[in-house]
């Protein structure tokens, strides 16, 4: 008699283990990313003494104070709270766990939870190493989440497909709730995430034109600062830290949203007039008043992805589109919004206390820049749209061609008096004649047989 045996219950998926070294991995070399930027600076000011004394205690601090700054935790100066984040550094972990997750096979929909739970304890560690004990809690909660989100963008496309057994078990609910939702609603989410990528590349042209066109402000600027190439490498490696910030405000301004630094305010159609703080990249913000204009490159862009999107993979119905273009639209514009104020922050208290990117701006312009195209170009491009197009055109067509049918037929009745009465020829008379014998010929048409001899006597004799 055979007895069949039964494995307990799993209660960490497979691959737990891998999945969690890919968060703290991230973490840490994100954070070494980091201290290297600081320790460059540190020789920097060790080759020029005029740049300061700092040792590399003090640039250990600064790369730990910058790493948790970029999880939200404000660094606090002289001059005031500085909470305007390098968002590098935050993506950076992201961007390092999706390639972990991916090189150590650790990428799934259940060992999401261990990617961020190992990255969460790198950060906590780090955190009580530099001393500051539960107040790095939310920022490992942060970088958590961050470490997860790269997990989940390596997850392979049928790895996230509703057929695959990764939504088995405890993801099965899940799963049934999904299997519920409309065809288009559960499109909705790729067609918001080729748009951000859209406006990011747009951001990201917006900005290196910028750079290229102020650079005799941004070199004037760095000359100022660097006394070697080891002290220009590390100005420009911190400012690389804000890169996302600095596309974000390349977007903002090209939809006429615009971003304030401090007093100075930039806005498409205004002059910037203002002192800035001395970092190089700021110089490129556009001091002219540029046309508002320039918000029909976005739009256009937009236009152009909504017509391509929907002749390659539109929905079958009208209705369907637009309701699918509707959804991509909410998710659009709150990763927008989430974006600029992820972007904002205060340099210090006073006049620097607000930079950035307002959200109800980027809220309002964007709809009216980049959701309201879009719609658009959906609702023009389907199928339906233009077959109904083609009917309105072909029955203008008709009844123009109907008219100058019945214009010429106008024409044509009004044009036969015109030629009977002007013409010159004679009209005929109708003469009536008789039935039968001889009183039925007129008098003047009766032959010379028929008419009397006058030279006869006349009357005759009796």
């Amino acid at each position: 008699m055979s007895t069949m045996t039964t494995s307990p219950p799993r209660i960490l998926p497979e691959g737990w283990l891998r999945a969690a070294l890919a968060g703290v991995e991230a973490v840490v070399l994100t954070w070494l990313a980091v201290a290297a930027v600081s320790l460059i600076a540190y020789a920097a000011t060790a080759t020029s003494p005029q740049l300061g004394n700092a040792t590399w205690t003090s640039a250990m601090d600064v790369a730990t104070s910058a790493f948790f700054l970029a999880f939200a935790l404000p660094i606090s100066t002289h001059l005031g709270p500085l909470t305007l984040a390098p968002t590098f550094v935050t993506l950076l972990v992201g961007v390092l766990a999706f390639a972990a997750s991916r090189r150590l096979d650790a990428a799934g929909l259940r060992q999401l939870w261990c990617t961020g739970a190992g990255a969460s304890a790198g950060v906590f560690v780090i955190g009580a190493i530099a001393g500051m004990g539960l107040s790095s809690l939310p920022s490992a909660v942060a970088a958590g989440i961050v470490a997860a989100l790269g997990n989940l963008a390596a997850l392979p496309r049928a790895e996230r497909a509703l057929t695959s057994s990764q939504w088995d078990g405890a993801l099965a609910s899940v799963r049934r709730v999904l299997e519920r939702l409309p065809d288009w609603l559960r499109r909705a989410w790729p067609d918001a995430m080729r748009a951000l990528w859209w406006l990011a590349g747009l951001g990201l042209m917006g900005l290196v034109i910028a750079i290229a066109t102020a650079w005799h402000r941004v070199s004037y600027a760095t000359a100022g600062l660097t006394d070697s190439g080891l002290d220009t490498a590390a100005i420009w490696l911190a400012q690389l830290g804000y890169l996302p910030t600095l596309i974000t405000w390349a977007l903002g301004w090209l939809i006429g949203a615009g971003y304030s630094i401090g007093p100075v305010r930039f806005v498409p159609g205004t002059d910037a007039t203002g002192l800035l703080p001395a970092v190089p990249v700021l110089g490129a913000g556009p001091h002219s008043a540029w046309s508002g204009w320039i918000s029909l490159v976005p739009a256009a862009v937009m236009l152009a992805l909504a017509i391509w999107r929907t002749r390659r993979h539109g929905e079958a119905s009208l209705i369907a589109s637009m309701l699918k273009a509707v959804a991509s639209s909410v998710v659009l514009l709150a990763s927008l919004v989430l974006a600029a104020t992820l972007t904002s922050g205060a340099i210090g208290n006073g006049v620097l206390a607000r930079n950035g990117v307002w959200p109800l701006h980027m809220l309002a312009f964007g709809a009216l820049v980049i959701v309201a195209p879009y719609l658009i170009g959906v609702a023009i491009s389907h199928p339906d749209s233009l077959a109904w197009l083609r009917g309105v055109v072909g029955s203008a067509r008709t009844r123009v061609g109907d008219r100058g049918h019945r214009g010429a037929d106008s024409e044509e009745q009004a044009e036969a008096p015109r030629r009977t009465f002007g013409s010159t020829a004679a009209p005929a008379i109708k003469v009536p004649l008789q039935d039968e014998g001889d009183d039925a010929i007129p008098d003047f048409l009766r032959s010379e047989d028929d008419t009397p001899d006058l030279d006869e006597d006349y009357p005759p004799k009796s």
